[in-house]
Formats: structure tokens, sequence, C-alpha cells
């Protein structure tokens, strides 16, 4: 067996009882979370898992705010990717299983201001899970992505307001393939 987790990567907060607060992450470069799991046996089982907890993100952006504006900005002209990969080989059964999300989650928050999100991609986005079970008998694969992208902004005393702005790529890709003589099985 073979379990390989990236949880969490990439988090960015900001909190203010009195003023504004503002969460920014900017990337040029590259900003990558990859869960490689593989395994080779009579039995061959692997999980991989990418991405954050269940009120997180891979890329996780939070404002705060009780009294001013909460803004979340998160510009990106290089390349993100968030990947799960599982690859199962058995020489008689063989299971992969590759789970992906959240991935990107902004959250902005105002008690009396004005709260935002915003994501600007110039750039390359990807997020994905690809499972591969190959048995000599069978196999069984599942490759699931969940959540691929969150925008919130939560006003109590104010307006809310998330854009999302794409003038690159953006993809989300889920793969399962299972490859069994006597029976086969992908979700």
């Amino acid at each position: 067996m073979a379990v390989a987790i990236a949880i969490d990567g990439f988090n960015a907060v900001a909190q203010a009882a009195n003023g504004d607060a503002l969460s920014s992450i900017t990337n040029s470069g590259e900003l990558n979370m990859l869960a490689n799991a593989t395994a080779s046996a009579l039995n061959a089982q692997v999980f991989a898992i990418v991405g954050g907890t269940l009120f997180s993100g891979g890329l996780l952006q939070s404002a705060a705010t009780l009294n001013g504006d909460a803004s979340i900005i998160a510009d990106n002209s290089g390349d993100i990717s968030m990947i799960a990969n599982a690859l199962a080989n058995g020489d008689v059964i063989a299971s992969a299983s590759a789970i992906g999300g959240p991935g990107v989650n902004q959250m902005a928050f105002a008690t009396s201001g004005t709260p935002t999100a915003g994501l600007n991609n110039w750039g390359s986005l990807e997020l994905a899970a690809h499972a591969e079970a190959n048995g000599a008998n069978t196999a069984f694969a599942t490759g699931y992505f969940y959540n691929a992208f969150g925008q919130f902004a939560n006003a109590f005393g104010g307006d809310g307001e998330v854009q999302l702005t794409n003038d690159g790529s953006i993809s989300v890709g889920i793969l399962a393939e299972a490859h069994g003589d006597v029976a086969a099985r992908a979700l």
C-alpha cells in the first residue's frame, strides 16, 4: 500500500478588529502541490490526496474585519498546479484512488464594511486527479476532485463582491483508468 497526502499548501490570512484586512497572493513563477502514490505488488493499493481540509484549500485566502473592508486579491501570471496521481500495478488485484479538493478558496468577511474576493489569472491553473489501476485479475480506479474553486464574500452591513477574471487557462481534470483481465471498474 502507498499513500501520498498534500494538504493546505498555500495560505494567506488577514484579520483586523478596527480597520481594513487585506490578503494578497501574487504568483509569477510556479506553485505546485503534488501527491504521487505508486505501488506494485501481488495486491496493490494506493491513495493520493491533494487540496485542503474542509474549510481550507490547496490555496486559501481569508480576510476578516469587524470595522472596515475585507479584501482578497490573487494575481497569477505563472503556473499553479494541484495534482493527485495514484498508480497501482497488481499481479492479482490493483486499486487506485486519487482525490483532490478543495482547490482554491477565498473567504472574505466584514461586519460593517465591504468584503471582496478577486482572482485574476493570466497564467495557468491546473487542478487534477488521476487514478490508474492495472491488475492481472481485477482492477478498481477512482478519480475525484471536489470544490475546485470557491469564492465567498459575506457582508453583514454592506455589499459583498466576488470576481474571477481569466485571460489564461484554467483546467479541472479527473481521469480514472482500470485495466483488468477478469474485471475492471473505473469511477
